[in-house]
């Protein structure tokens, strides 16, 4: 790797070039904002690029890592297609009602352009992971075989309970809810009739649900009504539907999740070993304004 730091930047808000190609200070920022970590580089105190002399070690090291993916993606003409940019972004923005996500990009100020700038290049990564690095990863039965008998015990599927919750303010419409679902196990009817009342079913584990839940739900029968309960502000009380209980899991229940889980660390480590051999033909250079003093040449 030929790495150098650049007196100059040619235009403002460029921070370092990678064969030669341009990276800016919004990029950065794009990727310290993706990855939700701290502050503001402007909250830190003093200038943008003094508060990162401290932090933008990984952050730059990711945006050069996603700019000599996407220079190879490009090369190979696999880039991540404005479609599949397109989409990925209507998948995201679909977490957010309304305007929601405007919003929210407006409240952390961030760019819409430099975002979907960001997500491209997180695309490429991904995408060059899963097709091109793919072609060079095999897994075996074997291996899939022995990853199981090695850690069986850490496969196991937990407790669930499954319940119906009815929660509101008024008392008398929760017990009456609940006695009429014991006799007709409609909750859709049974919302009909008591609109005020929010109605859930639930199937998780147990040790996922509130310890209110778990005390209401302990030794109930099949189609028992918990005692009224209090939680958030809200009365509530859950009628149980069923129980499961915790056993481990069959070959065939973990071989997907062990086959995802032996391609991830391949794929990392192979991911790892490219991006070696690839940063020692790369020409970089960071603007001396981002490196600390002290190692400065």
């Amino acid at each position: 790797m030929f790495l150098q730091a650049c007196e100059k930047p040619v235009n403002p808000g460029q921070i370092a070039f990678v064969n030669d190609v341009p990276l800016t200070l919004k990029q950065l920022q794009a990727v310290r904002d993706s990855l939700a970590l701290g502050e503001e580089f402007q909250e830190k105190g003093g200038n943008e690029y003094s508060a990162m002399q401290e932090e933008y070690g990984p952050f730059l090291a990711e945006l050069i890592t996603q700019e000599i993916v996407t220079q190879e993606m490009d090369r190979l003409h696999q880039g991540v297609s404005d479609e599949e940019l397109s989409a990925e972004e209507a998948l995201i923005r679909s977490d957010f009602p309304g305007e929601e996500f405007e919003r929210m990009l407006m409240e952390e100020s961030v760019d819409l352009d430099i975002w979907r700038e960001n997500l491209r290049r997180h695309l490429a990564v991904q995408k060059f992971q899963s097709t091109v690095l793919r072609e060079y990863i095999t897994l075996s039965a074997q291996e899939v075989e022995s990853y199981y008998l090695e850690h069986q015990e850490s496969f196991r599927v937990p407790d669930f309970i499954h319940f119906i919750q009815f929660s509101g303010l008024v008392r008398d419409q929760i017990v009456l809810a609940c006695e009429q679902y014991r006799q007709m196990p409609d909750s859709s009817a049974i919302q009909t009739r008591f609109p005020n009342l929010a109605i859930h079913e639930i199937n998780m584990p147990a040790d996922r649900l509130a310890p209110e839940q778990l005390s209401g739900l302990e030794g109930l029968g099949l189609l028992q009504v918990s005692p009224i309960l209090e939680m958030n502000g809200e009365l509530f009380a859950m009628v149980l539907l069923g129980r499961e209980k915790a056993r481990s899991m069959t070959r065939t229940e973990t071989y997907a999740l062990i086959e995802g889980i032996l391609l991830e660390e391949k794929t990392r480590n192979e991911f790892g070993k490219w991006l070696d051999e690839r940063l020692g033909r790369s020409k970089i250079r960071i603007s001396i304004r981002l490196v600390p003093e002290n190692l400065r040449k």
